[in-house]
């Protein structure tokens, strides 16, 4: 799940760069656009507060926090929710 999400990123994040910041996978252009990071029990998936603010809604159900949300290691990726979130946080940094 975690290898998925990486492709994920490298897909919608055209150009993006992997580094590790704060001690977990980042994607970055001039600056981070989202990090992740894998854990026991769920992959984090961090895309900002304001991305987090404004898809509320569609997260309803998962655990998230300001900037972050967690996916359950034994659920499906949403991969379309992912794409969503990074094209939005994309559109943010413009």
């Amino acid at each position: 799940m975690l290898a998925r999400l990486r492709a994920i990123t490298l897909e919608e994040i055209e150009g993006g760069e992997e580094v590790i910041s704060y001690g977990i996978p980042t994607v970055k252009r001039t600056t981070a656009v989202v990090y992740f990071a894998g854990y026991r029990s769920h992959i984090g998936f961090y895309p900002g507060a304001q991305v987090m603010a404004d898809f509320e809604p569609k997260v309803q159900g998962l655990k998230r926090a300001k900037g972050s949300v967690q996916f359950p290691l034994d659920a499906p990726l949403p991969e379309e929710l992912i794409r969503e979130m990074i094209r939005a946080r994309l559109k943010q940094m413009k």
